[in-house]
């Protein structure tokens, strides 16, 4: 261990002793109130020069040495551990006085004093502040190269590296983009040297930045761009302003720039002005969005150093990552060749390779691994897919769109899907129309990653259809399968009057992680030797339907036809339950309610992590439909059913509820 960093460790080992740690610190330690010796000790493992650890050690002893207060006694007697605390004192200063300490923190102060005149920044009071104070520059030195590690990296093309006598250009303005092809059709353009650019996006909260850096032919994009459990995580999330917040804690990117803005008042960002007004499909022309000396002084001082370390490591030296990143359009362009048609968009590339058009068989979750599709927990609405996927094209699946462009289904009157990227007229449809989603052009990655990305996004979109179809087959069929059931418990009337004469049946549920209902019925369900069960059968005079003869739409006893005074409902809560109240077996249910269930199963987080879009994007309207039904009896008709009591053919638990 050489000296310098002998002197280090010393002053470590001293600083966390003060604040009541032990150094080394533990794996992943931090501490929002000591965040400059978090940051101190992490910077041992990433800057082999430790100019970082020896600015923020500087800063931090030079602040304690001055709030130190003795008095005159403790100087006249100083106590034993006082004579200790002057003594490592002393030693610290020794440290941090040696010539080879001082002068790198010397050397990297002159430096970034020389940077500010090569971007001709006017040096103000703030920045002055920065310059002249080692915990500040040590935190954004150690914030800059905690970046290297925190930040993407991509790179979209290999080859031959700049002559080393090319000297780097560091570009003195910020640029906006609409979109990452753009930036990467400027590319040829950039010299050999480092820029940095803000890629506008139709979501405010999903706007990022991009260090492009041109190595001869070696393009490297290196980029905050917020990564989320899933794709469609940007249509779904509810508070995109956690994430961008996180982001702007990260780093010190020039985040005011952007349309984005913090309120006090409420404690969270909020968006200043709309992000999809400017948007176009191609950009040609240089945005500036600001010279690098205009910055805040934070944000300025903290690029320059980002600008010679990205230097550095990717243009001193040859950086080839294990594979190459590729965006939609080049996605498009390629999915356009194979269907002989043109993407209308200028190349900026060359294709993904070795891709080709998905179809529905592709993104069946047997053929999809977790990274793709996600979980499928409980195949929920799988049994929609059943009937209804053959009627989805697999066009739909292969949808690229452009940032701030959509494409809607909708089913037309002869029954058909259309799909359009314009407004579908009313005349040409019948239903609702559907947004669906889709691979954005401006999207980029590895690709694995787009082809993940890629199948999910279609699986998305394919559910998003099927949910369109269910809901005009609903439409369509409603009244036709409601009927049927009514007319089905007339044929089955004498079962039911049994069955009401237990009084209260519970019936044990077939998937014990059944959390309650869904849709707009209610069921009562309860925890029941280690699983659960719900409420098939009991006596209360619900608002429901009757089963019975009325009168005046009050229900009369089926077997007396008096006025009846006692009143059971039965609440149905899977397709069982349904085929026991209409006497059928649950393959003779409507094909709509074989899988009819009011389950409401405990899934992952859908913004968090990738769960198949099947189980979550479909909303199927027969869950809403209520098919509880009243049978009721007079006194007479009471003790009758009594006799002829007998349970239904379920797994019925012997449980009665004393709420």
């Amino acid at each position: 261990m050489s000296f310098k960093d002998q002197s280090i460790e010393k002053i470590l080992q001293f600083w966390a002793r003060r604040e009541g740690f032990t150094y080394p610190l533990p794996d992943n330690f931090y501490t929002w109130r000591h965040p400059e010796l978090s940051l101190a000790c992490e910077s041992v493992g990433f800057d082999p020069t430790r100019i970082t650890a020896a600015l923020l050690c500087d800063g931090w002893f030079t602040d304690y040495v001055n709030d130190a207060r003795f008095s005159i006694m403790e100087m006249v007697k100083p106590t034993s551990e006082n004579k200790e605390v002057i003594k490592l004192a002393g030693e610290i200063y020794e440290f941090l006085s040696d010539p080879i300490i001082a002068k790198d923190i010397q050397d990297f102060e002159a430096t970034s004093r020389e940077a500010m005149v090569h971007y001709d920044v006017e040096v103000t009071q703030d920045h002055e502040a920065i310059l002249s104070s080692h915990t500040r520059l040590g935190d954004l030195r150690g914030t800059a190269f905690k970046a290297l590690t925190r930040l993407k990296i991509h790179q979209f093309k290999a080859g031959v590296t700049a002559p080393a006598d090319v000297k780097p250009v560091f570009m003195k303005n910020v640029y906006r983009w609409w979109d990452t092809n753009s930036l990467l059709a400027a590319f040829n353009r950039l010299p050999n040297g480092v820029s940095l650019h803000a890629i506008k996006t139709p979501q405010a909260f999903e706007q990022y930045f991009i260090f492009a850096v041109r190595n001869g032919e070696n393009y490297y994009l290196i980029t905050d761009v917020a990564e989320h459990g899933n794709p469609i995580y940007v249509e779904n999330g509810r508070r995109p302003d956690r994430d961008m917040h996180r982001r702007i804690g990260d780093n010190y990117l020039p985040y005011s720039l952007l349309d984005i803005k913090w309120d006090e008042e409420q404690g969270r960002l909020f968006e200043t002005m709309s992000s999809s007004t400017a948007l176009v499909a191609h950009q040609q022309e240089w945005s500036i969005l600001s010279e690098v000396r205009n910055l805040p002084a934070d944000s300025a001082i903290w690029v320059m150093m980002m600008f010679n370390l990205l230097s550095e490591r990717f243009i001193h030296s040859k950086v080839v990552l294990p594979t190459l990143s590729y965006t939609g359009q080049q996605l498009e362009t390629s999915l356009a060749q194979i269907q002989g048609r043109s993407s209308n968009l200028p190349v900026v590339l060359t294709g993904m390779p070795d891709v080709t058009t998905l179809t529905k068989d592709d993104i069946r979750p047997e053929n999809c691994s977790e990274d793709e599709l996600g979980a499928s927990p409980f195949r929920i609405n799988y049994d929609l897919v059943d009937l209804y996927g053959h009627m989805v094209s697999d066009e739909v699946l292969n949808i690229v769109n452009r940032p701030g462009m959509k494409t809607e289904v909708a089913m037309n009157s002869e029954g058909q899907m259309v799909i359009t990227t314009d407004v579908i007229p009313s005349k040409d449809r019948k239903g609702p129309v559907v947004a669906v989603s889709a691979y954005i052009s401006g999207n980029f990655g590895t690709k694995q990653q787009v082809e993940n990305d890629r199948k999910f996004m279609a699986r998305a979109a394919f559910a998003q259809c099927i949910g369109a179809i269910t809901k005009y087959e609903f439409a369509r069929r409603k009244k036709d399968v409601i009927a049927w059931f009514d007319e089905r418990l007339q044929a089955n009337l004498d079962n039911l009057m049994a069955y009401a004469g237990c009084q209260e049946i519970w019936v044990r549920d077939a998937n014990p992680m059944v959390r309650g209902c869904r849709g707009q019925n209610w069921v009562a369900t309860r925890e029941h030797s280690g699983g659960s069960i719900h409420q098939f059968l009991h006596q209360v005079d619900a608002w429901a339907q009757p089963i019975g003869p009325t009168l005046d739409n009050k229900p009369l006893c089926p077997i007396t036809g008096a006025k009846a005074s006692t009143h059971f409902t039965f609440t149905p809560f899977t397709a069982s339950d349904l085929a026991v109240m209409a006497g059928v077996s649950v393959a003779d249910l409507p094909d709509v309610l074989q899988h009819w269930t009011l389950e409401d199963f405990t899934l992952p987080n859908s913004n968090l992590r990738r769960v198949d879009p099947v189980t979550f994007l479909i909303d199927n309207p027969w869950h809403d439909v209520n098919f509880q039904r009243k049978l009721s009896f007079s006194k007479r008709g009471m003790s009758q059913i009594l006799k002829i009591a007998k349970t239904p053919p379920l797994d019925v638990v012997q449980y009665r509820d004393k709420a």
